[in-house]
């Protein structure tokens, strides 16, 4: 390699541990003496568009906020026409002979097509599609960034690898061929395409025409071919420079030499190889920061230093130790080892708000792990701190985003209650109404009507319904809004393929009129802000491609929609704090602050773990002269080393992440490992008070733990009353008892049925009830189908959508089977009068009424008397139990039924013959699909002592508790809980139950 006198003049570094964009600002205006007209004759190329912003700031707070020209900056990772304009090429115009880029969201809606065409081979559906036509993308613009030659595919030996690879690479040579075709007649190319050529046509043209100002290409590494070229037309230009990033000048020359991907400095050694120029040549810019500098500099040269080097590490320790350098080695250093992402994320919330103390100080997160990024943010929130966060969001995450789905899924899921109240009480639902009109129609519809099995909106006619029957002027009126509105959109859910057009405008449109105000439409209202401006963009974009996305169902379209909102990114650019910033790597090159906090340092998280190309084998990308994980392993560890070397700096990581154990950032090992040879050790770094502040936050002052609940109302405020399907629970829990029948608290029905235990008895109960009405004296000969349709149609009633149910259902055969044999056998001694029986009696106890009250799942008759049967779909129930009175509710029945309580003028118990008699059955069947035994649990004969047992107990308990320093208490036996627990909540045990030694048993 050459290294004359003007190369050596044109490439330079700053000097170790300065702020690059506050150091290259100063450096032109030094140059400039502050002639502002001398300054806009720069022209600045830069790596980012972010990087350009940071310069731009850089300038303004060196110029203390001033009027002045400014260099022209331009982001050379990010090039189109609108930045290599005229400026750059003068009045020549060859750059406008270059076809135009294909839109990003063509290209991924093309791409997709293709992959569908594969017959399934690569996706099962339109969304797998999209997604996968991302990597797809991806493969394509790395084939050409590299410069890479797409015959290569063709020379790969399809058979030493596996029959997924050899799929993919046919592939890939198919597309090889016809993507070529594509673009050539839509007349575009591939955009990284036209970066390239944009690139090299502005390098040929400084090489034919150079500058006639200072050019300067600064913080970029060349690690791309076309800017690989572009650089070095401008170092061998008269007034042309480079500042590479962070250059290592002191590495030893070992070192140096045998540089792997791995290393920070193996892209800037690649850039100066590609050059001509050697490390020696490069010259330095500025001083060395007083704090940190040359200290932190040494630091994190040993921690990056190649494995067959790192032997200096004990040379270096000695140095260190010899001289007493330790302190000024971990000056400005601090690190924090947190139990889990959350403190962590507190730890840092505190740092940076504590860095707004200082007046004008700066502070920055820079982590790649979004979650502990948006802890963070959330954090800063509690001191009414917004903080700038690089990524931004989603727009599918945005509020317009959501509503935009929540309208999709309530017309999807045909006014599934759940999906239709989220929809409702979106802050963007506006229904033409006033806010507080309708959040009490919303409230009445959710209490009233989605909460209520009978009444329960399925389609839009019982939308319409609801709107001429209610009582509530409000609710009719929102109902009928909602049914107009909802309608249009409706009539695509039905399984069939549609335009996307069609769909797309009567989503929008039903979008805006939900979110109509009085006095504000919908169509104004919906697209207003940042998020509502990208939404729009978005939308219009997308119905701009139209013609490229085949006829598709409704649930294709919500799908489609989905994957592609998540590509948008939302930023907002106002009401952000201006010191405060959270950065991912590629947005924290070339940025300053006065204090850079690095977090998430694990292992897998930063660096990142080895990215799957679902394409090619690593094999098969080494072949094809593609860059692979050890390429971005090595840049990662040149944004660490860039950040480590700031004036102030804060490691922080988490020992564990979702509950798992964490490793330790490879560079915080090898850190570790160097202040061991230096006679120090990591653990000095975490004496700062930041982790005990952050745990002292929301620490509670003089805690008090809350006892086990038990209230003692005067006697004339006690219940009076109880079911016979509660006396069990009025023995197992008094506190749920008297919450439900003294204080009247009833759990709302839920918006979405869950099939469990409970929803299966009241299947069950529901199928026999029709099953008998239809079937009270003969049974038919295909019993158990009949039974099973039966059983099909309450699930249905019941559940609305039955799927989850079905495996259920299935299992059901063989207990059905049982239970029909049973049955046809019962028969022939007894005979059905009666399900769902109401009946009622008015105990005296102590001179005093109480009612007890119940309904009987089956009333029988038997020539020794009556049946009582009662259906159950789980449970312990045993014939011993029955016996000792241990299961009251069917004693308790019989009791009712033997005072006459089951009366004639009730309609459920038409064809009760008698209506005082006394049972001699009392039997629960168990109707469960993994219970292969004995299935009832009965007792029979002359019944009148236990019936005796049971009122005695049940009038004993209705004495003790109407004394006043009887106290309702929760949950007073371990050993007896209640099958199912409403209050558990309400009562909060577990708060009590840990701290009451007299309830070790409770823990819930």
């Amino acid at each position: 390699m050459s290294g004359d006198t003007d190369r050596k003049r044109s490439v330079f570094t700053f000097a170790p541990g300065a702020p690059f964009a506050k150091s290259l600002a100063q450096l032109l205006l030094d140059e400039t003496a502050g002639d502002p007209e001398t300054l806009a004759r720069y022209k600045v190329l830069l790596p980012t568009r972010r990087a350009c912003r940071t310069v731009r700031e850089s300038f303004l707070r060196l110029s203390g906020g001033a009027p002045t020209f400014l260099p022209a900056l331009f982001p050379i990772g990010d090039v189109d026409e609108g930045d290599l304009s005229l400026q750059m090429f003068g009045a020549d115009g060859r750059f406008l002979d270059i076809p135009p880029a294909m839109p990003a969201l063509r290209r991924q809606l093309l791409l997709s097509k293709m992959l569908q065409a594969g017959g399934g081979v690569f996706s099962e559906g339109r969304e797998q599609a999209l997604r996968l036509a991302d990597s797809l993308g991806t493969f394509l613009d790395e084939m050409i960034i590299g410069g890479q030659d797409f015959n290569a595919l063709s020379r790969l030996v399809p058979e030493e690898f596996s029959a997924h690879w050899q799929i993919s690479l046919r592939f890939l040579e198919i597309l090889s061929v016809h993507w070529p075709r594509i673009l050539e007649e839509s007349g575009l190319i591939d955009a990284a395409h036209r970066r390239n050529l944009l690139l090299r046509a502005l390098a040929d043209y400084w090489q034919a025409f150079p500058p006639d100002g200072p050019v300067i290409a600064a913080g970029t590494t060349g690690s791309i071919p076309a800017t690989s070229q572009l650089l070095r037309v401008i170092s061998e230009s008269p007034q042309g420079r480079l500042i590479l990033p962070g250059l290592d000048l002191d590495l030893d020359a070992e070192s140096w030499a045998c540089l792997d991907e791995l290393h920070p400095q193996y892209l800037m050694k690649a850039l100066l190889v590609s050059l001509d120029v050697l490390r020696e040549a490069v010259g330095v810019i500025g001083q060395i920061p007083e704090t940190g500098g040359s200290g932190r500099n040494d630091l994190i040269r040993e921690i990056m230093r190649p494995a067959a080097t790192s032997g200096e590490w004990i040379r270096f320790g000695k140095t260190i130790r010899e001289r007493g350098l330790a302190v000024t080695l971990l000056e400005g250093l601090g690190f924090y080892t947190c139990d889990t992402p959350q403190e962590e994320a507190q730890v840092i919330a505190l740092l940076m708000r504590e860095a707004l103390e200082a007046d004008g100080k700066t502070a920055c997160l820079i982590t790649p792990d979004r979650g502990l990024a948006r802890r963070v943010a959330a954090h800063c929130l509690r001191w009414g701190i917004v903080v700038n966060d690089s990524a931004g969001e989603s727009l599918s995450a945005t509020s317009v985003g959501i509503f935009l789905f929540l309208v999709l899924e309530a017309a999807h899921r045909r006014l599934d209650p759940a999906a239709l109240l989220a929809m409702l009480k979106h802050p963007l639902c506006g229904l033409g109404t006033e806010r507080a009109e309708m959040e009490r129609a919303v409230a009445s519809l959710d209490r009233f009507f989605l909460r209520d099995e009978k009444h329960r909106p399925r389609t839009l006619h019982d939308l319409a319904y609801i709107s001429a029957k209610s009582s509530s002027k409000d609710v009719a009126r929102i109902a009928q809004i909602l049914s107009d509105i909802i309608a249009p959109l409706t009539v695509f859910s039905d399984g069939q393929s549609y335009d996307f057009a069609k769909i797309y405008e009567a989503h929008i449109r039903a979008a805006e009129r939900l979110s109509d105000l009085p006095d504000l439409p919908g169509a104004l209202r919906l697209w207003a802000g940042e998020a509502g401006e990208a939404a729009a963009h978005f939308l219009a974009e997308l119905l701009g491609e139209s013609e490229q996305i085949e006829p598709l169902t409704f649930a294709d379209y919500v799908s489609l929609l989905l994957v592609l909102a998540q590509r948008v990114t939302v930023r907002p650019r106002y009401g952000l704090h201006p010191r405060l910033s959270i950065l991912g790597q590629l947005e924290a090159r070339l940025v300053d602050a006065d204090l850079v906090i690095l977090g998430g340092l694990n292992e897998g998280t930063w660096p990142t773990a080895l990215r799957h190309d679902p394409w090619l084998s690593l094999p098969m990308r080494k072949s094809l002269g593609l860059p692979g994980p050890e390429r971005f392993a090595g840049q990662a560890a040149h944004d660490f080393a860039q950040a480590f070397c700031g004036t102030e700096l804060v490691l922080t990581r988490s020992r564990k992440v979702d509950g798992a154990p964490t490793v330790p950032s490879r560079w915080l090992q090898k850190m570790g490992a160097v202040l061991q040879a230096c006679g120090t050790d990591i653990s000095v770094l975490s004496g700062g008070p930041h982790l005990r502040w952050a745990r002292m936050v929301d620490d509670a002052v003089d805690v008090r733990p809350v006892s086990r609940p038990c209230p003692r109302p005067p006697v004339f405020l006690r219940p009076s009353r109880v079911s016979v399907t509660r006396v069990d629970g009025w023995l197992s829990d008094p506190y749920g008892y008297y919450a439900r029948y003294g204080l009247g608290l009833k759990k709302l029905p839920p918006l979405r049925i869950e099939s469990d235990h409970a929803l299966r008895g009241q299947i069950l109960h529901r199928a026999f009830e029709t099953f008998l009405a239809v079937h009270p004296e003969i049974l038919p000969p295909d019993a158990d189908g009949q039974f099973l349709c039966h059983l099909q149609k309450a699930a249905t009633a019941l559940l609305h959508e039955t799927e989850t149910l079905q495996f259920w259902i299935t299992r059901m055969d063989g207990p059905v089977r049982r239970i029909m044999a049973h049955e046809r056998i019962w028969r022939e001694t007894s005979k059905f009068l009666a399900t769902e029986a109401f009946g009622s009696l008015i105990l005296d106890v102590g001179g005093q009424p109480f009612t007890l009250y119940g309904r009987a799942d089956r009333i029988d008759r038997r020539s020794e008397g009556y049946a009582l049967i009662d259906y159950k779909s789980g449970g312990s129930f045993s014939s011993h139990k029955l016996q000792n009175g241990d299961l009251p509710q069917l004693p308790l029945e019989a009791l009712i039924l033997e005072r006459g309580g089951f009366r004639r003028s009730d309609p459920d118990v038409q064809g009760l013959e008698d209506f005082r008699g006394r049972a001699s059955y009392l039997g629960y069947w168990m109707v469960n699909a993994g219970r292969k035994e004995e299935f009832t649990a009965a007792v029979e004969g002359d019944l009148t002592a236990l019936i005796t047992l049971v009122e005695d107990g049940l009038k004993g308990l209705i004495v003790h508790y109407r004394n006043e320093k009887t106290a309702y208490i929760n949950l007073p036996d371990p050993r007896r809980m209640p099958r199912y627990n409403d209050y558990l909540h309400l009562a909060r045990v577990r708060e009590w139950s840990v701290a009451d030694s007299d309830a070790e048993e409770v823990i819930l």
